[in-house]
């Protein structure tokens, strides 16, 4: 089988270790090392740090609330975040800290993966090279400090390719395992992980060591093993109506072709990703293209082009979601970096990074800073698109949530009893609300999700609440909605009044209530599980 390092193939990359011949070289790839394991370190205890000082977000505590009703599968996702948050609160305890951690040390450890690979196909200039602008990547750097599906699945993702490259390249037969546990565990966390498997067929037939591999039954053997991980979910979308693909599929269509939404993605990924890191992993791609002799530059290409490309082409038809390119920059980085080490001296290296990084330190550094520090923003905006999901007006959801959950925790203990926790819509508010509410009390909504939150759906379908009272939070006043209460409990309190205020004024309101002896849902729910 061919191997990588050799010496005839036609490309601008240098070959593996091309740095590292003689006594300055060898001294450089140590200090690069070196840099990059301070780097990682310090990313991860600031990320540590920062995770108790600002709120959790609905979407996380979605998430963890999945982790107290586990199950093979969740309509939006498969299961892997809920199972290992379940596993890190019931260690730990529950805290804002243990719901994140499982995505921080994940996204720790696809930098330490991702720089092994590049250091391995190249040298240590190279890997830091690709690596560092990664981590500096606001979707990346930020998306790091958030309970995501997208940081596990990120660092399954890079295990996968890093098993492919050792199978394919280095022609290691056990290397395999390693590819179908990544693509596994992968799809375990989220399903845009089926482009594992399109972009490894990609590259064994277009490279020469892998059409090799194409005549043996490992590859087939990985790929059958990796579905076996994915069996749960499989299992628990067969049980309701494959809601988990079904959801995906058409959202937001544009009811035919369009550039819009084609034009949202990319410019979004001027600012998730930076102007200059955008273009730059986008030359590292074309550059993987022109390149395509060399079955490094092919693995990296596969494994970006493949979904990048998918989702660019969806969204002619339907809006794609901001950060689902990202998985393919796991690669680009690593080709851009690469390339970039290739054709460049080391100081103009240097240079240029450090150029191409400084916007997205800048962005990130204030992604970091507002939502610790909402108060010193002023202003107002908004993105005349998507106001109600893009402006400062959403700044006014981070404070302290446990102002309320204290005045909650009251309405709780003034009626005594069983109690749920009711909430009219939104699973965001209702994890909230039910997290931050000391107790952390058992909490259903009213409203049938339907989509996002439709978990909530299942479990008041499955669980018996008639004969219990309620603690009702709403967060504006709905006398509707008070009203027709009413004909599910046999009495209702006077709705309780809680302001948070900040800087002086007020920036979110809520009315709890108690109710006793709750008499079902009006809509019924022996439906509601889909």
């Amino acid at each position: 089988m061919t191997s990588p390092a050799d010496n005839s193939r036609p490309n601008e990359l240098a070959t593996p270790g091309a740095a590292a011949a003689g006594p300055a070289p060898l001294l450089w790839g140590w200090r690069y090392r070196n840099w990059f394991f301070l780097a990682l370190a310090g990313s991860l205890l600031f990320r540590l740090a920062y995770t108790p000082l600002v709120p959790l977000t609905g979407d996380e505590l979605m998430h963890w609330q999945w982790s107290r009703h586990l199950a093979l599968g969740y309509p939006e996702h498969p299961p892997m975040i809920a199972w290992l948050m379940a596993i890190n609160t019931s260690i730990f305890g529950t805290f804002q800290t243990t719901v994140r951690l499982a995505t921080v040390l994940a996204v720790t450890g696809l930098f330490g993966v991702v720089f092994q690979l590049g250091r391995e196909l190249f040298d240590e200039r190279a890997a830091f090279f690709g690596v560092v602008p990664l981590m500096l990547t606001p979707i990346y750097n930020a998306g790091g400090v958030l309970a995501n599906t997208d940081g596990l699945l990120a660092f399954f993702w890079a295990v996968a390719v890093y098993g492919a490259k050792r199978a394919v390249l280095d022609g290691k037969r056990g290397a395999w395992l390693v590819f179908a546990s990544g693509a596994g565990l992968a799809l375990l966390s989220k399903t845009t992980a089926l482009f594992l498997i399109p972009s490894t067929a990609l590259l064994l037939i277009a490279t020469a060591e892998g059409r090799t591999w194409l005549r043996r039954w490992e590859p087939y053997a990985a790929t059958l093993m990796a579905l076996l991980f994915f069996s749960p979910v499989l299992v628990w979308n067969m049980q309701h109506d494959w809601f988990t693909f079904s959801m995906r599929v058409g959202h937001q269509s544009a009811g035919g072709l369009t550039w819009v939404y084609l034009v949202e993605l990319l410019a979004a990924q001027l600012v998730v990703v930076t102007p200059v890191l955008f273009v730059w992993v986008l030359w590292g791609l074309w550059k993987s293209w022109r390149n395509r002799v060399d079955s490094r530059a092919v693995l990296l290409g596969a494994y970006m082009g493949v979904p990048f490309l998918s989702y660019s082409a969806y969204s002619l038809v339907a809006r794609a979601g901001v950060h689902w390119p990202a998985i393919g920059y796991v690669t680009g980085f690593v080709a851009a970096g690469a390339f970039t080490a290739a054709v460049t001296r080391p100081r103009f290296a240097g240079r240029f990074l450090t150029f191409a990084c400084l916007p997205a330190v800048m962005i990130t550094g204030l992604l970091f800073f507002i939502p610790v520090f909402p108060e010193r923003i002023t202003g107002t905006w908004s993105y005349w698109v998507r106001p109600e999901k893009v402006s400062t007006n959403q700044l006014d959801n981070i404070f302290d949530w446990g102002e309320a959950g204290v005045v909650i925790r009251e309405v709780f203990d003034e009626g005594g009893g069983d109690a749920f926790l009711l909430c009219r819509d939104g699973y965001g508010f209702a994890g909230l609300v039910s997290f931050y509410t000391p107790g952390r009390p058992d909490t259903f909504i009213w409203k049938l999700q339907l989509r996002n939150g439709v978990a909530y759906d299942i479990w008041r379908a499955e669980t018996d609440l008639v004969g219990r009272d309620a603690v009702i939070v709403e967060e504006r006043w709905n006398q509707d909605w008070f009203d027709e209460l009413r004909g599910s409990f046999d009495s209702l309190s006077e709705p309780r009044h809680v302001e948070i205020r900040r800087a002086g004024r007020v920036i979110k309101e809520f009315y709890v209530i108690y109710g006793t002896n709750f008499a079902g849902f009006p809509d019924g729910t022996t439906d509601a599980a889909h």
